[in-house]
């Protein structure tokens, strides 16, 4: 299996119906460690997709201000002096110039105070019905995206069903097939095991009329007894 130009390998596993992955942690560990082997952290998993835009292009404030959220400096603190009226101090006290830039920052203040205060009025007058409007639009979406939420949680529950009772049945006609074959394979012991000791009766009987012994299967000629047969087969 591959996803675009990598390669992926895919595990067959049936975890609703085995049940003896603790008894097999160690070659579970051993898989995981050899799948990280070949995946190193370092591996681009989004080579294949498109590459992304640059947000803000158009923008330099904008684009300026993401640069700094993503390389994680600080924000500058905010410059006050603006907002404070200093007077002219030691040999400027005299200088006419001085006082005039000192009554232009004040006028400048003023006005920027009297804009707040116009702002206040206005969002005392607007501002509870615009909270209000803001706080039914966030609860549209939020119940927008709850019914998302609940219908993804409802598929994945849907799908992990299909997977339980397709593994489940699964699971049983493995089950007749590997007792199946145990049986065919208990049978096919049983039945060399009775040919073994036919052949040895057989040999003995041509043994004691003085004729030679039966071939084996390789061409060669069959023992009289049949003590090198392992008839202790392990059938799993």
């Amino acid at each position: 299996m591959s996803v675009g130009n990598e390669p992926w390998e895919v595990y067959s596993a049936l975890p609703y119906v085995e049940q003896d992955y603790t008894l097999r942690q160690s070659e579970v560990r051993s898989l995981i460690e050899e799948e990280m082997r070949r995946n190193p952290p370092t591996r681009n998993y989004l080579a294949h997709l498109p590459t992304p835009p640059v947000l803000f292009e158009k923008n330099p404030l904008l684009k300026a201000e993401l640069a700094r959220v993503s390389s994680g400096k600080a924000m500058k603190a905010l410059d006050m002096a603006r907002y404070e009226l200093p007077t002219p101090q030691g040999n400027k006290q005299n200088d006419l110039a001085a006082w005039k830039k000192a009554v232009q920052n004040a006028s400048s203040q003023l006005e920027h105070q009297q804009l707040r205060l116009q702002n206040l009025e206005l969002l005392n007058v607007y501002g509870t019905n615009s909270w209000r409007l803001s706080n039914i639009d966030l609860e549209q979406t939020k119940n927008y995206l709850q019914k998302q939420l609940e219908q993804l949680q409802h598929e994945i529950e849907e799908i992990n069903k299909q997977r339980k009772s397709f593994q489940v049945s699964s699971g049983k006609s493995i089950s007749g097939l590997e007792e199946k074959w145990r049986e065919l394979a208990h049978k096919n012991v049983e039945i060399e095991i009775a040919c073994a000791s036919l052949e040895a009766e057989v040999n003995a009987i041509r043994k004691s009329m003085g004729k030679d012994p039966l071939p084996n299967e390789n061409g060669h000629m069959s023992s009289d007894n049949n003590d090198n047969m392992d008839t202790s087969t392990n059938i799993d």
